[in-house]
Order: structure tokens, then C-alpha cells, then sequence
């Protein structure tokens, strides 16, 4: 992948994996780490625990898709959980939102900004972005013989277990702001509420393991 300001849509001179369609195929160094982004089926499990010289402790987990719609202009999402710890701060639990989208405009995600779920029996829970990001350049990947612009964004949302027990009733519609404007991601099935609530169990427990510093990949 090369950072580009070429338009999507133009023919390219040669062809890449499908995987590309998720805008992965790059970054995937072997098939496990593939396998902790399988888009609609992925399980639930420690993908990574790293313990810096500071003594601050990151864990993330295992993703999966929301929703992939990759028509130009239209949101795909990835949902995952992390935490961040030390020993004299407690576990912080987040959600992260990972959107992406065919487009050569940019993508901004401001920290501050709502996040709403609309549950299966027509709860809004209300959330809102504590970090957000920014692309201005987006990366080009070659999608079946075509050479398309790619914008990537993120929202980490703060969770603990009242947000996750809310989830737990089913997610039928995910509402965000990108660009200052409102932008709906609808579940046509509900694949995510039950896998994060237990990813979110799996998530507590290892923060209770103790961790020396150095990189961890599990499974």
C-alpha cells in the first residue's frame, strides 16, 4: 500500500488479493493476525498485551465487522475492545469504532463528539468520542483490477459494565459523526452485541493476569 492522492476508480496494471477489500492484506504479517480481523466471524480473544518501559499496559482484542459496505462514499466499520492499565491506575475499558470508506475526501472523527446506539427494543444509548482521528490523504488499494482511494478513521468510546450490559440487548443501528455530520450504520442482523459482551469478559479477566513488560501475541 503507498500513500496517494490518486482518485478512486482508476484502472490499475496489476491485481492484489481480495483481502485487499478490507484493507488488510498489507498489514497482515501471518494467518493469525488475519484471523483476529475476519470480518463477520472472528471469535472472541486476546489479540494483543503489551506492557511499556513506563509501565503502562495496553490490551486489545479480537475485532469484527459491523457492517462492510464498500460502495464509494459509504461506511464500513470494524468494532473492537481495548484496555489501558497500570499498577496505580486501574483497567480503563474502551470501545473502539474502526471506519473506512472508498472516498478521496478526508475523514474526521472529533473527540468530543456523540456516538449512538440504538438497541433491539429501541433504547439510544448515548456515548460520546473521548479520542478521535483524522485522515487528509487516505491510502490507494487495488480492488478487483482498480486502483481505489481509501479513507480511515477511528472512535474510542469509554465502556464499563452498565454500557455493556445495555449492549447486551442487541444493537440494530450505530449513529457517529464524521465530518461533523451524522452518519448511521445499520445492522441488517445483529452480528456484535453478544460478541462484545464476551469479549468484554475475556477482556476483565486478563487484566487481572499479571504482565511483565514486553510484547505479547496470543493464541
Amino acid at each position: 500500500i503507498f500513500i496517494s492522492y490518486i482518485s478512486y476508480g482508476q484502472k490499475a496494471t496489476s491485481k492484489k488479493s481480495k483481502d485487499d477489500m478490507y484493507g488488510i492484506a498489507d498489514s497482515v504479517k501471518n494467518k493469525r493476525q488475519y484471523s483476529a480481523w475476519n470480518p463477520m466471524t472472528t471469535k472472541p480473544f486476546i489479540y494483543k498485551d503489551v506492557v511499556n518501559s513506563n509501565g503502562h499496559r495496553f490490551i486489545t482484542t479480537s475485532g469484527r465487522t459491523v457492517n462492510q459496505n464498500m460502495n464509494t462514499n459509504k461506511v464500513s466499520c470494524q468494532v473492537y475492545l481495548g484496555a489501558a492499565m497500570s499498577k496505580e491506575v486501574s483497567p480503563i475499558y474502551n470501545m473502539i469504532l474502526s471506519v473506512s470508506t472508498i472516498s478521496n475526501s478526508r475523514m474526521v472523527i472529533e473527540p468530543g463528539s456523540p456516538v449512538l446506539f440504538k438497541l433491539s427494543d429501541g433504547e439510544i444509548l448515548k456515548l460520546q468520542v473521548y479520542s478521535g482521528s483524522s485522515d487528509f490523504i487516505g491510502q490507494s488499494l487495488f480492488i478487483y483490477d482498480y486502483l481505489f482511494t481509501v479513507t480511515r478513521g477511528f472512535a474510542k468510546i469509554e465502556v464499563d459494565d452498565d454500557i455493556m450490559s445495555k449492549i447486551k440487548k442487541g444493537v440494530s443501528k450505530i449513529r457517529l459523526e464524521i465530518n461533523n455530520e451524522p452518519v448511521d450504520i445499520i445492522l441488517k442482523k445483529d452480528n456484535i452485541s453478544d460478541f462484545l459482551c464476551q469479549t468484554y469478559d475475556i477482556l476483565k479477566n486478563q487484566t487481572k493476569i499479571s504482565k511483565d513488560a514486553g510484547p505479547h501475541l496470543s493464541r
